[in-house]
């Protein structure tokens, strides 16, 4: 079960106080990365979403990521796709996607800001 927010609130008051101990054990960022790369990051939908790209270029020739184009409809779209079949190929599009429209997306407010709201997938 996670933190209620009066928890976090405190830990972050004892931290700031220099009060908080932490007893989780320490990890160096070779450790981290290993355990990521372990648990979550999967290399396989990178080098698909990497095919996919090889193979439009293929298709379509060189070209650049087209301007006006609703990448963001696109992954709309695309979800709605996987939550009807289940095909993870539709994932890889959304990968793809986002990442073209992180890169040259047309948003008039686009800008990154990071931000933890302790809002993350919710569980099933």
């Amino acid at each position: 079960m996670g933190k209620w927010v009066h928890d976090l609130l405190r830990d972050r008051l004892l931290a700031r106080a220099g009060l908080l101990v932490d007893t989780r054990p320490k990890l160096t960022l070779q450790q981290l990365e290993d355990e990521v790369r372990r648990n979550i990051w999967d290399e396989q939908f990178l080098r698909y979403m990497f095919n996919r790209l090889l193979m439009g270029r293929l298709r379509y020739g060189p070209r650049k990521a087209k301007s006006g184009y609703n990448y963001v409809k696109a992954i709309e779209d695309k979800i709605a796709k996987y939550k009807e079949t289940g095909n993870t190929e539709m994932l890889v599009d959304i990968g793809n996607y986002a990442m073209i429209e992180f890169g040259h997306g047309e948003h008039p407010n686009k800008h990154f800001a990071a931000e933890d709201d302790v809002t993350h997938c919710p569980k099933r």
